[in-house]
């Protein structure tokens, strides 16, 4: 009967947790829809578009007279005589209230130089001085003139009570809500954040007592229509057909830019002759065009906050609202319905893109780039679309859902991996666990079979196969892993592979997964071979006390050219390394029995570590299958630390030894060796060579 198939916890299910985060982070975002700090932020979003983004074209057939502090000081500004003989400026200079005759002199002003519509931004709900010269004034221009209407809050709600103001009878004697001549200069904000961002254009008296949010109740037909200043422009000129249709929303509209954007002038300069000559071209300058006159300046408190986070004086918002008519620039919003389409849309996005890129770091990048997209789309939407696509929260869902499920498979496969390297490190070195779970796509590569230049190392416990006859197997194998461990420490400390045990022998490898460069191999197996010997001096000091016989060992290694990949029978593969290279450093190793050392390096290696370490020429061996001789040698330690002084007094007789013996000059050589010994009594390489030496004088 078969063992049942191991069962698979729900949280390890990828697709299974990752629906559920997606679903679950979707419907939490569908709460944060009906947050007021949400809700705020979106609009945040859609005023830097505003600010930012594509402006409406700029009409140039809009000024702006302005009623400013400078205007109420002339008579500290102008001489007395000035002021005598020019009568408006008198007025304004010396009468407060400011008398309604100034402004009848303005009115007549501009309607002689041509003016197509004047419009006075201030409220006259009360009788005042001047009002039956200003009155014959707007009886004169009646098809050019507009005055203020309001709709007053006295509860400041704007679905409480209603006070609706018109100018006094004294100006407009017949009180008619839909009079040409007047118009209304509200505007309304957002309930949310208190920023004036819509407008209304028209709306019945059934509708003013309910003007919440950005939505209106509709027209109901027959009622009398109450007309904006924007809309009662548009019908003043005849471009009716640009006012857009009621449809129970407040208008989003384009801005043509920040305040200043529409040309503002002092009011008085219309009466000073050197300004109306020379600004206004002796009024010219006014012809067929729209002219606002109003307050600036934050004392007539006629100031709103917009999405330029400034005091935008309420006469210049009047003409970006006209401007924008005449324009066509209206911007819509998505409804509650495609707002939730959009959120929806980003969960399964999300979701979707998990099975099509697998690894959790290239996902997340890829959220990254696909947010960054739609950031783009919304700012090419507003711009060429006129529409603020929905953006805030399904962002916000999008990143959610990829970083939860980022977290969750990091999570994942952090756990996978510590189980399978803790498992494949009790076989094999801890750098190729590394390659194979880290670079999964190279290493199948490099399985293949591929040439790599590497150093090999082979080191061998000395005379271990007699020690075995007599030693007490447990003890000995206790003491081999004692060895071994210390042994694979300085591979691996040094960046090497462990290729395998062969018994008691050691075979380690630098470059054939992971390598820095040629050289860089080169150095760390040399100097990992100089720790591995350190590290046996340390074991035998522990072994000597508790009476266990030390260990000698030889190492050699070399550098060459190999082939790296998996070889083996279909049951039974490995890792390894094979070539010339491979075979010299298992040579070189035997060699170092017959010299008496413990370390031999080949030359190849030799001329890459050169500069590094403390070397000593040993012999030129004759390796089977090379024609050449191959030089070995020894190494003395790093030549970053000097050497003793009785390792020098050895090793320069030495070097002159070795550079006599083979220019043949037998004697010469005799003569160093010689003194080599006398430093160095004990040396088996010396020794040797006086032996040669004294050979080659008999013959």
């Amino acid at each position: 009967m078969a063992a049942p198939a191991p069962r698979r916890t729900w949280w390890k299910n990828r697709q299974l947790v990752l629906a559920a985060i997606a679903a679950t982070v979707t419907a939490a975002s569908v709460g944060l829809t009906f947050l007021k700090p949400l809700q705020r932020g979106q609009l945040s979003i859609e005023d830097l578009l505003l600010v930012h983004g594509r402006m409406a074209p700029k009409s140039a057939d809009f000024f702006i007279l302005a009623l400013d502090p400078n205007a109420m000081l002339l008579s500290q500004t102008l001489h007395p005589e000035e002021l005598e003989e020019i009568e408006p400026l008198q007025l304004l200079a010396e009468t407060w209230p400011i008398s309604r005759a100034f402004y009848a002199a303005v009115l007549d002003k501009l309607a002689e130089a041509g003016a197509k519509l004047v419009f006075f931004d201030f409220m006259f709900p009360r009788e005042g001085v001047g009002d039956d010269v200003f009155r014959e004034a707007i009886e004169r221009h009646a098809d050019k003139v507009l005055l203020a209407s309001n709709l007053a809050y006295p509860s400041g709600d704007h679905g409480g009570s209603v006070v609706f103001s018109l100018p006094t009878p004294t100006l407009i004697p017949d009180q008619d809500i839909d009079d040409p001549r007047t118009a209304l200069v509200n505007f309304w904000s957002d309930d949310i954040d208190g920023v004036t961002r819509r407008a209304r254009y028209r709306l019945g008296l059934w509708q003013v007592g309910d003007t919440r949010g950005d939505t209106v109740p509709p027209l109901v037909e027959g009622e009398p229509i109450l007309y904006t200043f924007a809309a009662q422009a548009l019908r003043r000129i005849g471009l009716e057909s640009r006012m857009p249709l009621p449809d129970g929303h407040l208008k989003r509209f384009r801005f043509a830019g920040p305040p200043g954007t529409f040309y503002e002038y002092p009011i008085h300069w219309l009466f000073l002759p050197k300004f109306w000559e020379q600004n206004f071209a002796n009024g010219e300058v006014f012809r067929d065009k729209i002219v606002m006159i109003g307050p600036y300046g934050n004392f007539f408190k006629d100031e709103l906050r917009t999405p330029f986070d400034l005091d935008f004086p309420g006469p210049e918002l009047h003409l970006h609202a006209l401007n924008a008519a005449i324009h066509g620039e209206f911007l819509r919003e998505t409804t509650r319905t495609q707002n939730y389409a959009i959120l929806l849309a980003s969960g399964l996005l999300a979701l979707a893109i998990g099975p099509l890129i697998p690894r959790a770091e290239h996902r997340l990048w890829t959220g990254f780039g696909i947010s960054l997209g739609f950031i783009l789309i919304v700012i090419l939407a507003y711009n060429y679309g006129n529409i603020f696509l929905y953006c805030l929260i399904p962002l916000i869902n999008f990143n959610a859902i990829s970083l939860f499920g980022f977290s969750y498979e990091f999570v994942l496969e952090r756990l996978e991996r510590n189980r399978t390297r803790s498992m494949f490190e009790r076989y094999m070195s801890k750098n190729v666990v590394r390659e194979i779970l880290d670079h999964r796509e190279a290493y199948e590569i490099l399985l293949g079979g591929t040439r790599k230049p590497v150093t090999v190392l082979f080191s061998d416990v000395r005379g271990f196969t007699t020690m075995t006859e007599s030693a007490d197997s447990a003890k000995l194998v206790e003491q081999l892993n004692q060895y071994l461990t210390a042994m694979v420490g300085c591979v691996f400390q040094t960046g090497g592979t462990l290729d395998k045990f062969i018994g008691d022998a050691v075979m380690a490898v630098w470059g054939n997964t992971l390598s820095a460069d040629k050289l860089t191999d080169a150095r760390n197996g040399v100097r990992c071979a100089l720790d591995m010997l350190k590290a046996l001096r340390e074991l035998n000091e522990l072994w000597e006390p508790l009476g266990i016989k030390p260990f000698h060992i030889g190492i050699g290694l070399n550098h060459g050219e190999v082939i790296v990949g998996n070889m083996g029978a279909p049951e039974r593969m490995e890792f390894t390394v094979i070539g010339d290279a491979v075979n010299l450093a298992s040579r070189i190793e035997s060699l170092t029995k017959e010299y008496g050392l413990e370390l031999l390096i080949g030359e190849n290696l030799a001329e890459l570590v050169r500069d590094d370490f403390h070397l000593q020429p040993v012999d030129l061996v004759q390796v089977k299958g090379k024609t050449k001789p191959v030089e070995i040698f020894t190494v003395h330690g790093p030549s970053s630390q000097p050497l003793p002084g009785e390792l020098r007094a050895y090793l320069d007789p030495f070097l002159r030894g070795i550079h006599a013996f083979r220019a043949r000059d037998f004697t010469g050589a005799l003569i160093a060796f010689r003194q080599a010994l006398a430093a160095k009594p004990s040396d088996k390489l010396a020794t040797d060579y006086i032996e040669q030496a004294e050979a080659c004088l008999i013959k």
